[in-house]
């Protein structure tokens, strides 16, 4: 059997306590450090989680409003360009239950 542990089987030595200390606290620090950083990530949820998502144009009332559908869902939309059906889009703002979105590209 091969061992990475830095002793034989027939001796505990003051050596492998070290050893063994040596390896818990890294990783000690190594969760901590992981703890602290998902810590410090924004949390987005609602109207801000939107923004930046992409979506596929569904139908058009107008030129520059309609329906798409953006992370499964369906949303009323508006937009400053003309737009057609299937172009993709990036959402910019949330307005209630509608949409401003930009042509992507």
């Amino acid at each position: 059997m091969i061992w990475i542990l830095p002793w034989n089987e027939d001796s505990f030595s003051l050596g492998m306590l070290w050893y063994l200390t040596g390896v818990l606290i890294f990783l000690i620090i190594c969760v901590s450090l992981i703890f602290l950083k998902t810590q410090k990530l924004k949390i987005r949820t609602g109207q801000d989680e939107m923004i930046g998502l992409r979506g596929e144009i569904l139908s058009l009332k107008t030129p520059r409003s309609g329906q798409l559908r953006v992370f499964g869902e369906i949303w009323a939309f508006e937009c400053c360009e003309d737009l057609k059906e299937s172009d993709t889009v990036v959402v910019e703002s949330v307005h209630g239950l509608k949409l401003k979105v930009k042509k992507k590209g």
